[in-house]
C-alpha cells in the first residue's frame, strides 16, 4: 500500500509535480479546452506564481507519483478572500477521497498562507455541472452566475462563483 503525502511547501519538485499535473485531466475544467481557451497560457503564468508565491499550490503524492494538486490565491479585490483556481487529480487516484481531501487542506492552511481570510471562493463554467455538485458537497454554496472578465479568452458561457466560509487559524 501507498501512502499519500499532501504540502503547500515549495520546492523545485512540487514544482515539477504542479507542471505535469496541470496537463493532465482536471476536475476544475472539464476536457474540453473550448471551455477554457487560454488554459495552457494560464498554467505557464500560474507555475511563475506559484514560484514567486502569489499563488500557493497545495500538492498530493500517491507514493512517488505526483496525484493531485489545488492552485490558489488571495484575491487582488478583496483581502478576506482567496480563490482557488485548479483542482487536479490524475485519473488514476479518483475515487478514493483524493479531491475533497486537498480542498480541506486548502480550507485549513488559506488563513495561514493569507491572514485575514475569512471565505475561499471559486468559480466554475455553468456548464460544468457536475463540478458545481462536488463542490456544493464539500459545503460551498453558490454565490453568483455571472460571465467573468479576465487577462485570459472567455468563451461567453456563463460562471458559477461558490464561496464556503473559513475559520481563522487557531
Amino acid at each position: 500500500m501507498k501512502d499519500f503525502r499532501i504540502g503547500n511547501t515549495l520546492s523545485p519538485r512540487n514544482l515539477d509535480a504542479t507542471a505535469n499535473l496541470l496537463i493532465q485531466p482536471r476536475l476544475w475544467i472539464p476536457t474540453q479546452r473550448a471551455d477554457y481557451p487560454g488554459h495552457l497560457e494560464w498554467r505557464d503564468k500560474a507555475l511563475s506564481e506559484v514560484e514567486r508565491a502569489s499563488k500557493i499550490a497545495m500538492v498530493a503524492f500517491w507514493g512517488d507519483e505526483e496525484v493531485g494538486v489545488c492552485i490558489y490565491q488571495r484575491d487582488p479585490k478583496d483581502q478576506n478572500r482567496v480563490e482557488i483556481r485548479n483542482l487536479s487529480v490524475e485519473p488514476s487516484a479518483r475515487g478514493r477521497g483524493l479531491a475533497p481531501f486537498i480542498l480541506r487542506q486548502v480550507e485549513c492552511e488559506a488563513p495561514i498562507d493569507f491572514p485575514g481570510t475569512t471565505i475561499l471562493i471559486a468559480d466554475v463554467k455553468r456548464t460544468n455541472v457536475e463540478m458545481t455538485h462536488f463542490a456544493l458537497q464539500q459545503g460551498f454554496s453558490i454565490l453568483d452566475v455571472t460571465t467573468l472578465g479576465g487577462t485570459f479568452a472567455h468563451n461567453g458561457i456563463e460562471d458559477v462563483v461558490l464561496g464556503k466560509a473559513v475559520a481563522a487559524p487557531a
